[in-house]
């Protein structure tokens, strides 16, 4: 099923329509060589939000995930089309947004690398509550419309990932 179809289904709307070179540019994606979907108890790693050192970089990680999938580049424009460009319709006067939770206990994340193989940043989720933490930031992802995290929850089933996503957790 297409990225369009679950929104039609729900109140997210494509309202940008950029390439995979185009979001590649943008600041918070800028430097990406290679996206990386896993899954993990957060309760035995830490998650990509709690290890961020001092000096603003991430270790690297080799062990700990239950699942982790190199994505293709096709699967790599999916992910970041439905991140970047579905949201909410701004020409509505009533929108719902997606309501966060309180448990914030993430078990599936997109880890961003560079060319050199360190990680430069990190979208992470907890399917449980619909919270997320994306780093860095900035205003990309800050309008999570109702139903955006069912169509990520659909593409990490379509690539490979089952452990946070099927409702199966330790």
């Amino acid at each position: 099923m297409s990225p369009f179809v679950w929104a039609q289904k729900t109140e997210c709307v494509r309202t940008k329509t950029l390439s995979r070179e185009q979001i590649l540019q943008m600041s918070e994606f800028k430097g990406t060589q290679m996206i990386l979907a896993v899954s993990f108890d957060y309760k035995a790693v830490n998650t990509p939000s709690q290890l961020k050192d001092e000096s603003g970089q991430y270790p690297v990680i080799t062990t700990g995930y239950k699942e982790v999938k190199e994505l293709s580049t096709d699967q790599e424009y999916s992910i970041l089309d439905i991140l970047v460009n579905y949201g909410i319709k701004l020409n509505r006067h009533e929108t719902k947004l997606e309501t966060e939770g309180s448990c914030y206990q993430p078990r599936n994340a997109l880890l961003f690398y560079n060319k050199y193989g360190s990680v430069i940043g990190y979208f992470e989720i907890c399917f449980s509550c619909h919270s997320h933490r994306f780093d860095p930031g900035k205003e990309t992802l800050s309008w999570f419309c109702e139903g955006k995290t069912n169509m990520i929850k659909e593409w990490m089933k379509s690539v490979g990932i089952t452990y946070g996503v099927n409702g199966e957790v330790d």
